[in-house]
């Protein structure tokens, strides 16, 4: 409930049914148990819809150390949590670790490299790019572009998701003068 609550915006509902999970979880699963990971990303997910980045933080970085304990630094799970984690701190502004993040998680969905993992391997280079952009970094725009044709080449030219990475592309080549022309 506390996922569906969430993408329909019905935060506080959403937060009460993770809550309740993670009472439930403490009182009759061990604390190693790879479900506390899952409602730490979740919950970290819920604060950074709703723009606490400094509520989310601790709780990403609890679900992802949780998750490398269980599954190791390289599995895909891993990788996602890495990508949330990176978004948050994106939010705090603390673009360098971000980076870090954003590039691990990249990695991770490289070495898999399956078509599922294409999807993740796009999101997370658009994610990178406005990291970069951020920063004021120069590559941001070829990130982009990159995302931008793998997006499209996965989930077709239509996709809210593509469309989202094309207008960033837009202002990142727009703020970038070795884009602009006379």
């Amino acid at each position: 409930m506390g996922i569906v609550r969430k993408y329909q915006g019905r935060h506080d509902r959403s937060e009460r049914a993770y809550r309740l999970a993670l009472r439930l979880a403490k009182q009759h699963l061990s604390d190693g148990h790879p479900l506390f990971a899952c409602l730490y990303h979740n919950l970290a997910g819920l604060e950074h819809a709703r723009g606490r980045y400094g509520l989310a933080e601790p709780l990403a970085r609890n679900g992802l150390a949780m998750r490398e304990r269980n599954l190791g630094g390289s599995h895909p799970e891993v990788g996602r949590d890495l990508a949330a984690l990176a978004a948050i701190l994106d939010g705090l502004g603390k673009h360098e670790e971000a980076e870090s993040m954003h590039n691990r998680a990249l990695r991770i969905f490289e070495m898999r490299g399956g078509r599922s993992e294409r999807r993740e391997i796009a999101h997370a280079l658009g994610n990178l790019a406005t990291c970069l952009h951020l920063m004021g970094r120069p590559e941001a725009v070829e990130v982009a572009r990159k995302a931008a044709t793998m997006q499209i080449e996965v989930m077709g030219a239509k996709h809210p998701e593509v469309e989202a990475t094309l207008a960033n592309l837009a202002v990142m080549e727009r703020s970038d003068p070795r884009h602009l022309t006379a």
